[in-house]
């Protein structure tokens, strides 16, 4: 019997470039978002306010010729992950397919307008900076809203379960921060209008007003192995859902139906009990009240209240790729034995059988749950636990 696990990974995020960096700002408290004022210094509009930037590392080569129009900025950080890609794909030794989450174009750096391009091409020029040496026929481009990043991965593992002997590789490139982005969000009325930092993004408070944007670049490989070939500290996606309720083009179904079963589905598979839980949690009104009410419920009968662990406080909404990131980071958590606190504890909603942490918790860790909302009602899950 074969278990998909997760073979390695690559990261570029406005909280470092490698695991190793984003865990000690998660254990310190230190989130990414910041102040925009600095980046958009002749910007008049009064809506733009935060958000999670990527700064390139000083080695990270440009990359300015996959696309035209993005900043310098960010053809450096797109430069500098192509790189680590390209270590990634040397280590592998193979990839047979890629699952790309990426929108159909980057934006240029405000205030120019947006630009679009050629898909394919860009795919083709990225395909090849990072020496990624994958048949035309297997590369798969993947836009499902916010819950992209878990829908691609969830495909990855199907395919898997089908072809054990293959390696794939899921892929979040999110487009870089922008007028034009934070103009589209405040358009749907879900950007916060929050001006400081450390309260722009205040998941599950009843003071909370929408969601802060983020920047990341994020990449997984998975494959699989043998039962009894299983390692201890191995982590393995046991289980995954991936459902529509099809409700309203940017709300999900208020009545959570689908969104339950997304939480239980999976753990009908789990072999112990769950440690903890990582919600999509944007600080929006909407989400996080009918998402809280869900988990609220789910978890009414444990014997002790669910830890939840909202992670869009520290990194941003990364849109598209924040799925796959945020399982990236439960991975982290899970390897190393801690969880990060809540950042804003205040008017806190009174839900009964949930627990938010105050501090950061080092605690023996086997088995998290990770939770994605989409724009349409796409609602996806992964059940994520360690060989012990």
């Amino acid at each position: 019997m074969f278990q998909q696990v997760l073979l390695d990974s690559c990261i570029c995020s406005p909280l470092g470039h490698n695991l190793a960096e984003v865990r000690q700002s998660l254990k310190s408290g230190r989130s990414g978002i910041v102040s925009l004022a600095d980046l958009f210094p002749e910007e008049s509009e009064p809506f733009l306010h935060t958000g999670a930037i990527i700064q390139p590392a000083a080695d990270f080569p440009d990359a300015s010729d996959l696309h035209p129009r993005i900043s310098a900025r960010y053809a450096r950080v797109l430069g500098g992950f192509c790189r680590e890609l390209e270590q990634l794909a040397q280590r592998a030794g193979k990839v047979d397919q890629l699952y790309l989450i990426h929108r159909q174009h980057f934006f240029s750096e405000w205030p120019d307008a947006q630009v679009e391009f050629d898909e394919w091409d860009f795919v083709r020029r990225f395909l090849a900076r990072s020496r990624l040496e994958v048949p035309a026929s297997e590369v798969i481009c993947l836009h499902a809203a916010c819950s992209s990043g878990l829908v691609a991965l969830n495909l990855a593992l199907r395919e898997l379960r089908r072809h054990p002997e293959k390696r794939i590789l899921v892929v979040g490139l999110e487009s870089e921060l922008n007028h034009e982005r934070f103009v589209s969000i405040k358009k749907l009325g879900a950007l916060s209008a929050e001006k400081d930092p450390a309260r722009s993004c205040m998941p599950f408070s009843r003071e909370r007003s929408g969601l802060v944007p983020g920047e990341v670049m994020v990449a997984v490989l998975v494959g699989s192995r043998r039962q009894e070939e299983l390692d201890s500290g191995d982590i393995v996606f046991t289980a995954g859902v991936t459902n529509s309720d099809a409700s309203r083009l940017t709300d999900c179904l208020e009545s959570g139906e689908f969104l339950t079963r997304c939480l239980t589905q999976p753990l009908r598979q789990a072999a112990g009990p769950l440690d903890f839980v990582c919600p999509h949690g944007t600080s929006t009104p909407l989400n996080d009240g009918v998402e809280g009410v869900v988990l609220d419920r789910v978890f009414g009968d444990a014997s002790t209240p669910m830890r939840v662990v909202p992670l869009k406080q520290y990194l941003g909404h990364t849109l598209n790729s924040s799925g796959l990131w945020e399982a990236l980071l439960n991975v982290d958590f899970l390897r190393h034995n801690y969880l990060p606190p809540l950042l804003a504890t205040e008017a806190l909603e009174p839900f009964e059988r949930l627990a938010f942490l105050e501090t950061c918790q080092q605690l023996p860790l086997s088995r998290a749950l990770k939770v994605s909302v989409g724009f349409g009602g796409i609602n996806s899950s992964v059940l994520i636990e360690k060989v012990t």
